[in-house]
Order: C-alpha cells, then sequence, then structure tokens
C-alpha cells in the first residue's frame, strides 16, 4: 500500500521519502540452469534483502528472515537442467519481522523494500567446506585449522584436503591429508607447520600469511 505524506509528516528528524511503500515487492524473471549443474546443490544468494520469499516455477521452494546477513536459498534436489521462472516476493511489514533494529527502521536507510548488492545463482558441491577458521601458534610457527564439512550426498565421502600457505618472506608451504566425511555437517582438524623461519606480525611489520584450502574441486582462501 502506498502512504500518503500526511503519514510521514512527523517524521522531520531524518531523510523520508514522500511516498513510501510497505508491503510485499515481487520480483520475476527467468532462469537457465546449465545442463552441467545436474546432480549438483543450487543455490540462490541474495547479499542483502528484507523478508523474502522465493518461488520456482510457481511453487515455494524456501524463504528467509536473516536481514543483516546474506539470504541463502536451495533449490529442490530434482530440478532439471533448462529454462524455468524464478519469483522473488520481498517483504518490508514491519510487523512481519523478528527483530528491529536499523535493519528495518526508517532511522538510517529508510525501510527500503527490494535487494541490495549480489544476486547469484551458483552450483556446489553436495561434499563441500562451509566453515574454515584458522587458529595460528605464533611460538611453535604452525597454525590448527578446522574445517567445517556439509554432506548432502547421502552417504559418507572420503577424499583429501590440500592446503598451502604462503607470506611474502617464505615458500609456499603444502600439505595433503585424507578427509572421511559422514553424512550432514562434521568437523575436521588439521595442523600445517610455517616453518622455523616465518616472520611475524607486528605493527612495525603486518605481514600477512595467505591460506588456501582446495577441496573437492573448490579452492577457499
Amino acid at each position: 500500500q502506498l502512504l500518503g505524506a500526511d503519514m510521514t509528516k512527523e517524521l522531520t528528524l531524518r531523510p523520508t521519502r514522500r511516498f513510501p511503500f510497505v508491503g510485499v515487492a515481487t520480483y520475476e524473471r527467468d532462469i537457465e540452469i546449465p545442463p552441467a549443474w545436474a546432480g549438483r546443490r543450487i543455490e540462490l544468494m541474495l547479499e542483502r534483502t528484507k523478508i523474502v520469499t522465493v518461488f520456482l516455477d510457481g511453487a515455494k521452494i524456501g524463504s528467509s528472515d536473516t536481514l543483516a546477513t546474506p539470504a541463502v536459498v536451495v533449490f529442490p534436489a530434482d530440478v532439471k537442467p533448462g529454462r524455468h521462472r524464478l519469483r522473488l516476493e520481498v517483504d518490508n511489514r514491519l510487523d512481519n519481522l523478528p527483530v528491529s533494529g536499523h535493519q528495518v527502521a526508517e532511522d538510517t536507510q529508510t525501510n527500503w523494500n527490494g535487494i541490495l548488492g549480489r544476486i547469484e545463482l551458483r552450483a556446489v558441491n553436495p561434499c563441500r567446506v562451509t566453515g574454515l577458521a584458522v587458529f595460528p601458534d605464533a611460538e611453535k610457527r604452525r597454525v590448527r585449522i578446522r574445517m567445517v564439512v556439509a554432506n548432502d550426498s547421502g552417504e559418507a565421502q572420503s577424499g583429501k584436503v590440500v592446503f598451502s600457505l604462503a607470506s611474502p618472506a617464505t615458500a609456499e608451504s603444502v600439505r595433503e591429508f585424507a578427509v572421511s566425511c559422514a553424512t550432514g555437517v562434521s568437523t575436521n582438524f588439521f595442523s600445517l607447520e610455517c616453518g622455523p623461519n616465518a616472520p611475524l606480525w607486528s605493527e612495525f611489520n603486518p605481514v600477512m600469511h595467505t591460506l588456501k584450502c582446495l577441496f573437492s574441486g573448490e579452492e577457499r582462501i
């Protein structure tokens, strides 16, 4: 519904729109799923949006109310390659929100209704890295790595993960580890030596080390 100027005449402490829109905004377009994506997990990622409901070929496939983090909706596992109709319904009504704050208020950005940032349709492997954390041990010149893997393939998987660690002052260190992944979510821990001459960070020498993780054909940095 459109609210006239009489509804906003008291909002004098911030920029306001003369005719703000409150309700459900609908966005539609055709998408093409390539044959190479058959059998893979297909995700729609919206970098920032309000409450959103996603429809594929007229059928609801998911929703998100994350608000301050990217919204990710997974397509049905049996979706076929080819042309499909994608519809997004974005709802900025305040009475439907799980929380309140500047993300949904008029105070800093207006209560916009739409999608900001990246909009991506992506295919990922059923067995993939979903979390990677690094814990440095400066005294021993090594890092401890925590890798979280999600396995949606329906059966346990085994493979390998390759880590490479490099800095501007040292040669690249590469290690390969065997990994067994049960169905669902599993956590794996690894230790990687940096070398005795690996430089330490300081405010006078802010050297940065780069860790790369290659698993199931996908690289994380």
